[in-house]
């Protein structure tokens, strides 16, 4: 997600198992990169805030690249709406780290990461060191992408258990 490139509607069958499955807002962070784009998706939680069909306890973010990274910072700064993030291919600094309060699955791999799985696990320690649940995918030889459609089915399968372990209730 993000600017560099925006979603499209569609119908997308891991969201749809979230949502209708296991009744979990998801969020895809396709918007503007930075402080503007968070303070959008803030906008955005505070009108899903006041939706009636909405469960306001487990909405969470999922995003690629640009959006992943987004998503964390937004976990960060908007926690207590959250109920987690997914990050795919994102990044975060330690100053985005330090609020985070709720679980994360960070992604590797799956597009054309930015960071390199090693740089990916500093993140997850950084994570893991203020007790946060976090879970960790990336590809086991290093070759910083899941490539292969087996690969990137399994990548899916482990997304779909940490939504279903960690942001249902």
């Amino acid at each position: 997600g993000g600017a560099d490139s925006p979603l499209r509607a569609q119908l997308d069958p891991f969201v749809q198992y979230c949502v209708d499955g296991l009744g979990v807002t998801v969020v895809q962070a396709a918007i503007r990169d930075g402080e503007p784009g968070i303070l959008d998706l803030g906008a955005l939680l505070a009108w899903l805030g006041v939706q009636p069909d909405t469960r306001r306890d487990r909405i969470a973010l999922l995003g690629r690249g640009t959006g992943g990274t987004v998503a964390l910072a937004s976990l960060g700064l908007y926690g207590e709406r959250l109920r987690g993030a997914i990050s795919i291919d994102g990044s975060a600094t330690v100053a985005q780290v330090m609020p985070i309060r709720r679980p994360v699955l960070l992604v590797r791999g799956l597009d054309q990461p930015p960071l390199d799985a090693s740089s990916a696990e500093q993140l997850l320690w950084r994570l893991r060191g203020a007790k946060i649940n976090s879970w960790f995918v990336a590809p086991r030889d290093r070759r910083d992408a899941l490539s292969t459609p087996d690969e990137q089915a399994t990548a899916w399968r482990v997304i779909a258990q940490f939504v279903a372990a960690q942001l249902v209730e």
